[in-house]
């Protein structure tokens, strides 16, 4: 049974019901045979922590993307999180795949969006599945 094994909150790109800013996603392309990068904190999302998780269908009826809602708990500590990290990028990862690299641009609520163009409707479909 496969999780949201890292929620590497360091956030996402075309994801999230507002606190990224598509805007910000561009990610700086380092022309250096060496990047060092620090992470600066994570946050690992079990079924525990998790209210609801669903495909989303647009209203012409195509697929919109994956929609994960945190329980309360979960929710305050990914927006404390979050909100001491504005301005730092983050990635979303599930099942061991970063689909989202992002600045954060506010702080996350409780409701993560992960569009149509980060992951397929066969990838969101496999989460769900994996949390059975």
């Amino acid at each position: 049974m496969r999780l949201l094994n890292y929620l590497l909150i360091l956030t996402t790109s075309a994801m999230l019901i507002s606190p990224v800013s598509f805007a910000d996603i561009a990610i700086k392309h380092v022309h250096a045979p060496v990047v060092f990068q620090v992470i600066q904190d994570q946050m690992n999302i079990d079924n525990s922590m998790i209210k609801n998780v669903s495909i989303i269908t647009n209203s012409n009826g195509s697929y919109g993307g994956l929609q994960i809602e945190l329980k309360h708990s979960a929710s305050k500590e990914l927006t404390h999180m979050t909100a001491a990290r504005v301005g730092k990028m983050a990635n979303l990862v599930l099942n061991d795949k970063i689909y989202i690299t992002a600045k954060l641009s506010e702080p996350f609520a409780h409701k993560l969006f992960i569009n149509a163009n980060s992951i397929s409707k066969e990838d969101a479909q496999a989460f769900i599945d994996s949390l059975k």
